[in-house]
């Protein structure tokens, strides 16, 4: 949504940039946070801790890294290398986040499976299986939000 909102600020407008820019600060915090209750729900009691750290280096780390090396990348293949282009080039440039979400989006709906309530009751965040009873794994989306993080 962000992203489309960029593109059509590509035209001149400046409402969508605005409105893009106010979404980018809620959507992260909504990552960050659903993050990591998902992580403490998840990760075994032991874990959990390890678990976050791997979350804030991917997220904040690794992935800001690698980011702005791709994103430097696009925008000199789109913007730099198109300069007769204009305004055209940087609606393309928007166009590749946005592929990449949709593409994200579609490989999170189909193959996430959220954690049953079950996954951290022992004090030791482990369960023996004849313990664990049987349960189906979820999918928020696929299942119609019947299923939200920090509720079984």
């Amino acid at each position: 949504m962000r992203f489309a909102l960029f593109a059509v600020a590509t035209g001149g407008q400046a409402w969508p940039a605005i409105v893009g820019i106010a979404l980018h600060g809620i959507s992260n915090d909504f990552f960050l946070i659903l993050g990591a209750m998902y992580l403490d729900r998840a990760a075994p009691k032991e874990l959990q801790v390890q678990a976050q750290s791997v979350f804030v280096f991917i997220s904040s780390g690794a992935g800001i890294f690698l980011g702005s090396l791709l994103g430097g990348e696009i925008y000199n293949n789109t913007v730099v290398s198109h300069p007769d282009a204009g305004a055209g080039s940087w609606t393309i440039l928007w166009l590749v986040p946005i592929g990449v979400a949709v593409v994200t989006t579609i490989i999170w709906t189909i193959f996430f499976r959220q954690p049953g309530p079950e996954s951290n009751e022992s004090d030791t965040g482990q369960q023996h299986d004849e313990q664990r009873p049987a349960q189906k794994p979820t999918n928020p989306v696929r299942d119609g939000g019947a299923a939200s993080v920090g509720h079984g």
